[in-house]
């Protein structure tokens, strides 16, 4: 609020208010998208792996805590890629732990 306060009191204090607004909106819809695909791609990853290795659910639990961990979109792409090409847990949990 006082930065609005400030921001209406310079001359053409309205046409910078709201360009910062859009700037800020823009900003929010960015970082939503991003999350989505965060979400999804390790959402893909878990699915992967429970059709493929059939594990325990206490074992996708724990990669889905250790994917939550990850912010990174190209180091989720890697391990789904290692996802559809590993044969153990084990050998999953090693991809997971080189990153």
């Amino acid at each position: 609020q006082d930065v609005e306060r400030v921001v209406k009191a310079l001359p053409r204090g309205g046409e910078i208010m709201a360009t910062v607004a859009q700037k800020w909106m823009e900003k929010g819809i960015e970082q939503g998208l991003e999350q989505g695909l965060l979400k999804a791609r390790r959402e893909d990853i878990l699915a992967l792996l429970e059709m493929r290795l059939q594990p325990r659910r206490e074992w996708l639990d724990y990669v889905a805590q250790q994917l939550e961990r990850i912010d990174d979109v190209a180091r989720l792409q890697a391990l789904h890629l290692a996802a559809a090409q590993v044969s153990s847990p084990q050998e999953f949990e090693a991809q997971l732990a080189e990153g």
